[in-house]
């Protein structure tokens, strides 16, 4: 490949070579990780990572029997990743997916005519919208999948691919230019139908250095004009290099890790930026494990693995990796791009032991500027193209982690790996546990009273992205922000301990979503989380009870809190099949009910989120069907019971958090709409059940299973309904923001005294005045905030994080009490077991 720019007069090239030695020993613990030719993912093998194995392993010329094993095992299953297995229609593709298989198939010397069964360059160029597309021409784009996550890594594997399989069509190059701002980075993501400038695009390394190689790929492959856009991005690139040589990604990914480094050091070494790249290669060199650096430590056994960041380097030479084994896997691959700098253009494998050759057809692209393409055979036999030797380290780098193509799904689920590049990070996956091997209590799926845990176990390393508060930060409600945020796994998901196991919660980390969604903070981190949740495992875990109950197992609050937290971020399209589903549990009588081999154990607290997900995903007559069985469950006294009971048996008083999210659901409607689904007698009757019920210190008691003791998360629930109603609640969060605990948390209960994350997830939105129809980007809004003509109830104050009560005046409250059970009185509470 020729360079595209000149050499830098900085710093010479650096020496051709053979695979170095650390490239050499990362390829050597990745053959090792390999099962049946794959690398394990989070219910099975991940086949996005797996390919990019496949091109870490030709990078770094490991074993041929390997590689080939690899190629394998990816040939037989390309429905299982790029589709249409998973969905309902045949045909179903995943573009990014689509794409990926195809710069496989090429770089593993294949015949992409015939790679899986599926001729790659076909299926890729029947993704590729038209002229008829408008402003997306020339975007690979999903197809039959519900929604589109295509995104710069789609677009730029597929102008690698086709490149690289006989030729790439002009509009295709052109759009994936017009996704770079002028300052030279590329977007991610890019469904505002704008030009990068014009839709102010966020920056992100991964995504830039992604673009520039494939810009690389179709110069080097016979395109032309595109000199400025790679000179331009090489040098954005450049200048968000760190002082210690290495790089961030983008949103969510920002600080300094392996993936990025590997990823931008590659497409450094193929600008020709060798200083930049020398600077790379030194980060990575420091963070690999070794024979010298490993010695005797836990981590011995690992020689040759790359840490995903300082933090995970350190914490493997201390405790060694096995737990935390899915980040090293994921983090490796790219990362051996910093010591094997083949770029993409070049990165080209020939199998020793090949099939008899079969002839190619030489493929021309029309004049046309469509993604049609004429085939006219030849008896030529088209090859990936030598593999050629840069003025720079001739070592190669995998391609981007699939998580890096926003597919929303993860392996062998087909959007896994090409879902939310963040995923990168995750440590979520792990190969399938028999239940039988599992310690977990209390693991049996479907409706049960007591555990919110999804018994997923993680190998995960506990890679707190921020730094929990001082003592001095501690008591606002940022410390409970860094709190919670210090709380993920990966960045993305929170995990509880079971009789010395660690397991994925995802109840908490969908209410942590909507925690900051309703607080209108930590953004990037709900994309996070939301890519995660989307991903098919997570919901068939979550809301399917899978693997143990039964196939069409369905749970109403996991669909319905699953559709709010898609319909409240960025993901509305991902909850829409969700949302169906939700709607196809409503009974004759409107009840939302669960569907399982254990029972229906739906409750009041998961039909008042069922009737808010059915608005949020536009569904009025349902949501009204559902509102009218809620309705029918009111108290005498205004509130609403946990759980169900004979209509005709009017229950006296309820329940306080049951009652609290039923006020939203009771004043929610659509944006533009003032017209709610229930009389506002019902809303203020609910709401003066929830103000008598409070005591003068602004707390409530008797909360869920709690005794009649104060309760942070009722108190926080209650607090929460009165502002989606525009009534005050500042005493309530002046207490809670006065019960935070030096560490930024809160506890269960003042006289409980430790910090309970489910009780800091429910408490963070009262805090900060938020609800989930009161959000400013929420797709929800409230019917009224005057309910009441004339009442005690004052408006709402408000609320700020700096409102700080000392801790001494509810400590003096707790001292009477008796500490209280744990469960989150606003939480759907189920088991969700799933040990993968």
């Amino acid at each position: 490949m020729v360079p595209v720019l000149l050499p830098s007069t900085a710093s010479a090239a650096p020496a051709s070579r053979q695979a170095s030695t650390e490239a050499t020993s990362a390829a050597a613990w990745l053959s090792a990780q390999l099962v049946d030719g794959a690398i394990p993912g989070f219910s099975g093998p991940d086949w996005g990572l797996t390919i990019d194995t496949q091109w870490a392993l030709i990078a770094a010329e490991a074993d041929p029997k390997v590689i080939a094993q690899v190629v394998g095992a990816i040939a037989a299953h390309v429905p299982d990743y790029a589709g249409p297995s998973w969905y309902p229609n045949e045909d179903a593709r995943i573009a990014g997916a689509t794409a990926k298989v195809l710069l496989a198939a090429v770089t593993a010397g294949k015949d992409y005519r015939k790679f899986g069964g599926r001729n790659m360059r076909t299926e890729t160029l029947n993704l590729i919208a038209g002229p008829d597309a408008g402003v997306e021409e020339g975007r690979i784009r999903d197809q039959e999948t519900g929604n589109d996550d295509s995104n710069i890594f789609s677009q730029s594997l597929a102008v690698m691919g086709l490149a690289r399989a006989g030729g790439v069509p002009q509009n295709a190059v052109d759009f994936l230019i017009r996704q770079q701002c002028s300052a030279g980075y590329f977007r991610m993501f890019y469904n505002d139908k704008l030009t990068c400038d014009e839709g102010q695009g966020a920056p992100d390394g991964d995504g830039t250095a992604m673009a520039v190689q494939a810009l690389m790929t179709a110069q080097n492959f016979g395109m032309g004009g595109v000199d400025d856009e790679i000179r331009k991005g090489l040098a954005w690139l450049k200048s968000v290099q760190q002082e210690d040589g290495s790089f961030g990604g983008g949103v969510s990914t920002e600080g300094s890790n392996s993936n990025s480094t590997g990823l931008i050091a590659q497409t450094l070494a193929a600008g020709s930026e060798y200083e930049a790249y020398r600077q790379a290669e030194g980060w990575m060199i420091r963070h690999q494990l070794t024979a010298a650096n490993a010695g005797n430590t836990p981590a011995a056994p690992h020689v040759g693995a790359i840490a995903y960041n300082s933090e995970s380097l350190g914490l493997a030479l201390r405790d060694g990796i096995d737990i935390g084994i899915d980040q090293w896997r994921r983090a490796t691959p790219q990362a051996i791009f910093a010591f094997a700098p083949v770029p993409f253009a070049d990165l080209a494998w020939t199998d020793p032991n090949p099939p008899s050759p079969t002839p190619t057809p030489t493929v021309t692209i029309t004049a046309t500027a469509t993604a049609t393409a004429t085939a006219t055979a030849t008896t030529t036999v088209t090859q990936p193209g030598p593999t050629i030797t840069k003025p720079g380290p001739t070592t190669t780098k995998p391609g981007p982690t699939v998580t890096k193509t926003n597919t929303l799904r993860p392996p062998p689920l087909p959007r896994a790996t090409v879902t939310q590049r963040r995923i990168v990070v995750t440590q979520v996956t792990a190969p399938p546990l028999p239940r039988a091997t599992t310690t977990v209590t209390n693991n049996i799926p479907g409706p049960a009273s007591t555990t919110t845990v999804s018994a997923t176990p993680p190998p995960a390393t506990v890679t707190a992205t921020q730094s929990p508060p001082t003592v001095g930060q501690a008591r606002t409600a940022e410390s409970t922000v860094a709190y919670l945020q210090g709380k993920l796994i990966g960045g993305n998901h929170i995990e509880v301990d079971r009789n010395g196991s660690r397991y994925v919660d995802y109840d908490a980390t969908v209410n942590l979503g909507l925690a900051f969604r309703q607080s209108e903070k930590q953004i990037g981190t709900l994309g996070a989380i939301s890519a995660l949740m989307a991903q098919p495992d997570a919901i068939a875990a979550y809301a399917y009870g899978v693997p143990y109950d039964q196939p069409d197992a369905r749970y109403a609050g996991p669909l319905a809190k699953l559709v709010l937290l898609f319909a409240l971020g960025t993901k509305d399209a991902a909850g829409n099949e969700l949302a169906n589903q939700l709607a196809a549990r409503i009974q004759g009588d409107g009840r939302i009910t669960d569907q399982t081999k254990s029972g229906d154990q739906s409750n009041l607290i998961s039909q008042s989120y069922g009737v808010l997900a059915l608005l949020a995903a536009g569904k009025q007559d349902e949501a009204k069907r559902a509102m009218e069985a809620l309705l029918r469950q009111q108290c005498g006294d205004g509130s609403f019971p946990a759980q169900f009971g004979p209509a005709e048996q009017k229950c006296q008083t309820g329940d306080i958090a049951s009652t609290a999210i039923a006020v939203q659901a009771l004043n929610a409607v659509r944006p533009g709409s003032t017209e709610a689904l229930a009389p506002v007698g019902s809303l203020r009757a609910a709401l003066k059940a929830l103000t008598d019920r409070q005591d003068g210190d602004g707390v409530w008691k008797g909360g869920w299973q709690q005794n009649g003791q104060p309760d942070v998360p009722a108190t926080a629930a209650a607090a929460i309904a009165l502002q989606s109603a525009g009534l005050d609640a500042s005493s309530t969060s002046s207490r809670l923001l006065g019960s935070i605990t030096p560490d930024g948390g809160l506890p269960i209960s003042p006289a409980a005294g430790a910090s309970d994350v489910p009780a800091s997830i429910a408490a963070l939105p009262a805090m900060l005045g938020g609800s989930l129809v009161t959000a400013d980007t929420t797709v929800l809004a409230r019917a009224t905030n005057t309910p009441f003509e004339s009442t005690d109830v004052k408006p709402q104050a408000a609320i700020t994080s700096g409102d700080d009560i000392p801790w001494a005046l509810f400590a003096i409250l707790a001292l009477a009490l008796v500490a209280a059970g744990a469960v989150a009185g606003w939480l759907i509470t189920r088991p969700r077991s799933a040990a993968r």
